[in-house]
């Protein structure tokens, strides 16, 4: 898959205008021109709510996630595998190889939250929050 080119471009579809003036519409009409190279985080959390373009856009996300699982785009930390884990389970079943990436992703989430109960937790009391 080439990035340099736009979801309409690998879709080979392009919309028309949004019928509907919201900013969540306009937006997403918009972002499906630009290559993309050039989407943020906070672009593809965006789309990939929409359910826009998964098959070009969730791996871009897998490829940020695995570097950082707590990626935010502009609403809070871990925004991104948030919608990413909202993506309902046929898009997974017909892409198995990004599936097996994001059960690797939930065996580093599950590590991280062993390591947090075994070594942070019983010392949460000894801080003092000011």
């Amino acid at each position: 898959m080439s990035t340099e080119k736009s979801l309409e471009q690998l879709e080979g579809e392009i919309w028309d205008e949004p019928k509907i003036g919201s900013h969540l519409a306009t937006e997403c009409h918009k972002l499906r021109k630009i290559p993309l190279k050039y989407l943020s985080a906070d672009n593809l959390r965006m789309l990939m709510g929409q359910r826009m373009g998964l098959k070009f856009i969730v791996p871009l996300v897998l490829d940020i996630l695995e570097s950082n699982l707590l990626t935010e785009g502009s609403m809070y930390k871990g925004d991104l595998l948030v919608n990413l884990l909202r993506i309902e389970p046929v898009f997974w079943c017909s892409n198995p190889e990004l599936n097996n990436r994001v059960v690797e992703l939930k065996i580093d989430i599950e590590s991280i939250i062993e390591t947090l109960q075994i070594e942070v937790a019983p010392n949460l009391g000894k801080f003092e929050f000011r």
